[in-house]
């Protein structure tokens, strides 16, 4: 779906969990404006690419309430990990 590859780490979405809300669109005087707020869970899993062990590291992206209304640096996002060690932290 998506994937992030930076210097010797790897991850990706691979799930979207949850996916609920609403989005609008209205046309007022010639322009088109778009309301949402969505909450999000997203399923990730991830690697170290040098690690021989080949060991996959899986996690959640939890976002609630994007809108439209937010800034980006107002949203929250909550990176987890199903398995808290060493490789799962610096991932």
């Amino acid at each position: 779906m998506f994937e992030i590859t930076e210097a010797n780490l790897s991850s990706e979405i691979i799930e979207f969990e949850k996916l609920q809300g609403e989005a609008t669109a209205n046309n007022r005087k010639g322009k088109l404006i778009f309301f949402y707020e969505w909450d999000l869970v997203l399923k990730w899993t991830g690697k170290i690419l040098n690690d021989d062990s080949k060991t996959k590291i899986r996690g959640k992206v939890t976002i609630p309430n994007l809108s439209e209304e937010n800034d980006l640096d107002e949203i929250d996002i909550t990176v987890t990990v199903d398995e808290s060690n060493d490789k799962s932290e610096k991932l």
